[in-house]
C-alpha cells in the first residue's frame, strides 16, 4: 500500500505491538515502538520461550518488522498519564501493549483499568478514542498466539480509526450455513 501520513505510537515491543506494528506498517502508516527492554521481543525473549522460538529466529522476524520501515526506541519507559499525552500529542493513534500490567485505583496511564487490565471495547479502544490497547495490558492470560492475534485486530481497528471509518474492528465472516433441509421445507 502507499505510504500514509500518519503515526502509530506503540508501546511494548511484545508478541501484540510487534504484530500490530506489522500490520500497520503493512497499511502504510508509519510506526514508533517503545520498550522499555534494550532488545523487542518482550516475553518472547524469556528462557522458557527460547526452548520453543531461539532468539534466533524471533530476531530475523523483527528484521522484517524493521525492514518494513519501525522504529525502535528501546530502553524507553512509558509509565505515566502525561508520557502517554506526550505520544498521543505527536502520534495520530496509541497502541498500549505492554503486557501484564498493575492497575492503582482503577487507572493506568490515566486510562480506564479494572483487576485484569485496561478495559477496552469490541474494537479495542480505550475510553480514550485513539488509544487502543490490547494483549497482556488487557487481559492476564499470558499466551504469545492470542497478543499477536489481538494485535492484528487491534491494527485492523486503528485503521479504521485513522481512516475516518467506523471503528468496528475485523469484519467477522457471515455463515449462512442453514443445514440439511427436511423435505417438509
Amino acid at each position: 500500500e502507499r505510504k500514509k501520513n500518519k503515526r502509530v505510537a506503540i508501546i511494548g515491543a511484545g508478541p501484540a505491538g510487534l504484530s500490530a506494528a506489522y500490520y500497520l506498517l503493512q497499511k502504510g502508516y508509519g510506526c514508533t515502538i517503545y520498550d522499555e527492554n534494550e532488545k523487542p521481543g518482550g516475553k518472547l525473549r524469556c528462557p522458557e520461550c527460547s526452548k520453543k522460538l531461539t532468539a534466533e529466529v524471533l530476531d530475523k522476524e523483527i528484521a522484517i518488522i524493521k525492514l518494513l520501515g519501525a522504529e525502535f526506541a528501546g530502553q524507553t519507559k512509558i509509565d505515566s498519564a502525561s508520557a502517554l499525552e506526550n505520544l498521543r500529542q505527536r502520534f495520530d493513534a496509541v497502541f498500549v501493549a505492554t503486557g501484564k500490567l498493575v492497575p492503582t485505583n482503577n487507572k493506568y496511564l490515566g486510562l480506564d483499568a479494572n483487576q485484569n487490565g485496561l478495559k477496552i471495547n469490541n474494537a479495542y479502544q480505550t475510553n480514550v478514542q485513539d488509544v487502543f490497547a490490547g494483549g497482556g495490558a488487557v487481559s492476564k492470560r499470558n499466551i504469545a498466539v492470542r497478543s499477536v492475534a489481538e494485535g492484528k485486530k487491534a491494527a485492523i481497528a486503528i485503521d479504521n480509526f485513522l481512516s475516518g471509518r467506523q471503528v468496528t474492528g475485523e469484519r467477522k465472516a457471515f455463515n449462512n450455513r442453514i443445514g440439511k433441509l427436511l423435505e417438509s421445507e
